[in-house]
């Protein structure tokens, strides 16, 4: 599978997809967009970022967090993950059942 049909599997089905030269327990997803409301903020940057550039919603202060990819490595998760240009060509893609 190419990357833009593990893009769409992740986008339309929620699926979790790794290549298959990548170890075992790597996956990668598409974690959707959201609204961040003040009052769930643990972080202190993202919390005075909320407070200062968030917009009312039901009179609560939220900011948007945009979609982005999020990797398992097999120990910790890393949000914002981005391809390597032979990530992006590789016909190797494959779903994870997890």
């Amino acid at each position: 599978m190419n990357w833009t049909n593990a893009y769409i599997e992740m986008k339309d089905n929620g699926a979790f997809v790794r290549r298959a030269s990548w170890g075992s327990k790597y996956c990668i997803w598409l974690k959707p967009a959201v609204n961040i409301q003040l009052d769930w903020c643990r972080d202190p940057q993202l919390k005075k970022i909320v407070e200062t550039y968030g917009h009312l919603s039901d009179n609560t202060k939220v900011i948007k967090a945009e979609d982005c990819l999020c990797l398992f490595n097999g120990i910790s998760v890393e949000t914002g993950f981005q391809l390597r240009r032979e990530d992006r060509v590789a016909e190797d893609w494959m779903i994870v059942n997890i």
